[in-house]
Parts: structure tokens; C-alpha cells; sequence
């Protein structure tokens, strides 16, 4: 499945639930800086700062290549599509177990903030976990607890680190002991991500 028929799946299960509840689901917070290629719907703004909005197919499209010269290493494709295919605010949603919650991806965001990279000063992500990562946003779980939420650059598969837990031992243990794979891709995580 193509990045692009997931986001499909989800906006349309998305839409199918506002429109169960009008105005619930498609409203955010207005930031003027985020007011870009049709992102926002306009004259939505209500007395409350709050919009309605949409995802919208990106006309235009980031360039990686700047970005992998500086980090050193090839971006995967499926996480180029993810930030090429739609701009959109924060999304959330339930998939086996798991609150997810994904965080916008707006026009003119510098991308680099996502990534979390094994070569930082020659060290693992945030010196504990080898790879490289992009940071999607969080998750939670009744069994886990809460964690931050990553897409693996290998493979493209969806990750949480439980980070607080890993700071509160000290590091004692390996971050492993801290990390659950949830979905085999980024793919499958957003097409079954439940509204």
C-alpha cells in the first residue's frame, strides 16, 4: 500500500466521523504561520481562535537532498512520501491498543527537527538506540504507558520509546528494554489508525 492510500483511508474515516458529530473533529487552534496552501478553510474562525480544516494534497513538495548531505544518510523513500503527500494538523487515533497521535505536517517546517540519527557525534539516537528515526509524535497504551511515537528509517516501521521510564533507571537498562515495535510499517499504522 502506497503512503498516500493510507492517509486516504484515514482522512475519509476521519471526515465519515465529523460528520457524525459536525464540527468536532476538523477544528484546530488558527496559526496564521499555518495558514498556507489551503490548509485552513476559510472564514472558519470562530470567536474562540478556532478553525476548520482539511487535508490537502501538497502541490508542493520537499527536497531532501540538503538534508541527507547534512546527516549523512539516505532518507527512505516511504518517509519522503509521508512528508510529500499531504499537509494536514496533528491526527490522532487508536490502532491496536495504542492512542497515537501524529503531529502536522505543515508547509515551510524544517524537517530536520523530525530526525533523530545514529551519527550524532558519533553516538546512537540520543546516544542509547542505533538507527535512524523520525519523530511522528506520541502514543499510549494502558499496558505500556505513555512513549514517544517514531518511524524507523530502514524499514519504515512505527516505534514507541518509552523515554521517562528510561531516564527514571538512570539508564541502567538498555533503551530496548524500554522500545516496542507497534506496526510494521508506517503505512499500516495510518490505514487502521481508528478515529
Amino acid at each position: 500500500m502506497e503512503i498516500e492510500e493510507a492517509f486516504g483511508i484515514y482522512f475519509r474515516k476521519l471526515e465519515d466521523s465529523s460528520k457524525n458529530d459536525p464540527g468536532s473533529l476538523l477544528r484546530t487552534v488558527y496559526v496564521k504561520e499555518r495558514d498556507l496552501e489551503g490548509l485552513y478553510v476559510n472564514g472558519s474562525i470562530d470567536q474562540y481562535g478556532y478553525v476548520e480544516w482539511r487535508p490537502v494534497h501538497q502541490k508542493s513538495k520537499y527536497d531532501f537532498s540538503d538534508l541527507e548531505s547534512e546527516f549523512g544518510f539516505v532518507i527512505n523513500e516511504r518517509i519522503k512520501r509521508f512528508f510529500n503527500s499531504y499537509w494536514f494538523v496533528r491526527i490522532s487515533g487508536n490502532y491496536n491498543g495504542w492512542d497515537c497521535s501524529i503531529d502536522g505536517n505543515f508547509p515551510n517546517v524544517e524537517l530536520g527537527s523530525f530526525i533523530r540519527k545514529s551519527k550524532n557525534h558519533g553516538r546512537s539516537i540520543d546516544g542509547y538506540i542505533n538507527g535512524n528515526y523520525f519523530c511522528l509524535g506520541d502514543a499510549e497504551s494502558e499496558e505500556y504507558g505513555y512513549g514517544a511515537l517514531y518511524c524507523n528509517n530502514s524499514d519504515a516501521s512505527v516505534i514507541v520509546i518509552d523515554w521517562d521510564s528510561a531516564y527514571d533507571c538512570g539508564f541502567s537498562r538498555p533503551v530496548s528494554d524500554f522500545t516496542i515495535k507497534i506496526a510494521d510499517s508506517i503505512e499500516t499504522l495510518l490505514s487502521n489508525l481508528e478515529v
